[in-house]
């Protein structure tokens, strides 16, 4: 498939005109009595039976129906799910082919996804990309991505690099080697336009037993909470008063509606998100806020819907945070354990000899309880090895940086 067929196939979904495709564009299974379905269809150019389509984590998701003849396919994908950064397989006995979809909307039926060497070529520079920058599609703009294609597409048309991973995958010689497709990559980025305004701020909460607190002691979770089945975590907030930036909406989506409401912004610990592992027992929600703002908070267990008591990690004090992304890596990251009331706890703080070492009696933006030149009100370090003592600096893989919305 020729990328800009690829970007047309996400264009064609966010509504887009121009492509050539929008006599495509139809309600898929509008008969009540038949299974609702987005279908992707094109040209086969080898000889597969059947075709695979993963979301970009690697999950497969299962096919509602497949047509493959020889020279083209058709798949049905359950047609409510919107496909973000999509990955169509092909293999047979001498070959594999691939395809990279951007973006199909609900509810829609895209041909011309052809499924050929030069759709696999520039898979092939992708995936090369993916690895260079240790990260994977899941973070990697839909829009961001189609013009990587696009250009991918038009390289290979070219005497260079794209056109010699293109005909590396014509010969089935195997894949090019590391330099071609370096070569290949240059003056592509899957980054994005970084917002220069806001930034992403991910929030995770270390919610296990045994867990250290800012004096080194061991937390008690429970000591305000009531451990009962069907609880999650919840994240709850707003924008502080002392804030440079006051926005009504921006605190409503933290969870100040005028006051604050417990257990109603759920955080995640299934590995979506930006949850980094499904299960650990980390809990993550992130938001992108304005550079600069200073915001309260705090971490519930709780049914939806909970009230505070038996929830909140301790009552009547908040967490602080500014928005400064202290070490350049364009995130905020900030993990808290659960219950630790000696770090960037505001008022009752228990780190008695940081709050003494410091001359105050309470947290405040500038406060440095463990004395390493990072306010305790800022991003901070991850103590990786859970002894109490912050490790290094680590950027979140699980989601991306926040960019400026792509065309």
């Amino acid at each position: 498939m020729k990328a800009i067929e690829t970007i047309c196939a996400g264009a064609l979904a966010l509504g887009l005109t121009g492509c050539g495709l929008e006599s495509f564009a139809i309600e898929a299974g509008s008969d009540d009595h038949e299974p609702v379905v987005s279908t992707i269809s094109g040209a086969l150019g080898n000889q597969a039976t059947a075709v695979a389509f993963t979301r970009p984590d690697g999950e497969a998701v299962a096919l509602v129906d497949q047509r493959v003849t020889a020279g083209r396919y058709a798949i049905d994908l359950p047609g409510e799910d919107v496909y973000v950064n999509g990955r169509l397989t092909a293999t047979d006995s001498a070959s594999t082919y691939m395809a990279l979809i951007p973006r199909i909307e609900s509810r829609v039926s895209v041909d011309g996804v052809d499924l050929d060497a030069r759709s696999t070529a520039a898979v092939l520079v992708v995936d090369h990309m993916l690895t260079a920058d240790d990260t994977t599609l899941q973070v990697v703009d839909d829009c961001v991505l189609g013009s990587v294609l696009d250009d991918l597409d038009a390289a290979m048309d070219d005497d260079g690099p794209a056109a010699e991973v293109l005909s590396a995958v014509e010969a089935g010689d195997g894949p090019p080697d590391d330099a071609t497709l370096t070569a290949a990559a240059e003056g592509l980025s899957l980054q994005g336009i970084l917002d220069t305004e806001n930034i992403r701020v991910v929030f995770e909460v270390d919610f296990n037993a045994g867990r250290l607190n800012g004096v080194g002691q061991a937390i008690n979770r429970f000591k305000w909470v009531r451990d009962e089945p069907g609880k999650q975590m919840y994240f709850v907030g707003g924008l502080h008063e002392e804030s440079p930036v006051q926005d009504a909406e921006l605190s409503a989506m933290l969870g100040d509606t005028g006051s604050w409401t417990p257990n109603q912004v759920p955080m995640y610990d299934d590995g979506t998100h930006g949850d980094d592992t499904a299960g650990d027992n980390v809990w993550t929600v992130s938001f992108d806020l304005p550079r600069g703002a200073r915001l309260g908070y705090k971490y519930t267990w709780g049914h939806q819907g909970d009230l505070w008591t038996g929830t909140e990690e301790w009552p009547g004090n908040q967490r602080l945070l500014e928005v400064v992304d202290v070490n350049g890596d364009e995130f905020v990251r900030r993990r808290d354990n659960f219950g630790d009331e000696a770090t960037n706890k505001d008022l009752a703080n228990s780190n008695a000899a940081g709050l003494l070492r410091a001359g105050i009696n309470q947290v405040t933006w500038d406060t440095d309880l463990n004395g390493d030149e990072i306010p305790d009100a800022r991003e901070r370090p991850l103590d990786l090895d859970h002894d109490g003592t912050l490790d290094e600096w680590v950027t979140p893989t699980a989601i991306g940086p926040k960019t400026v919305a792509c065309e």
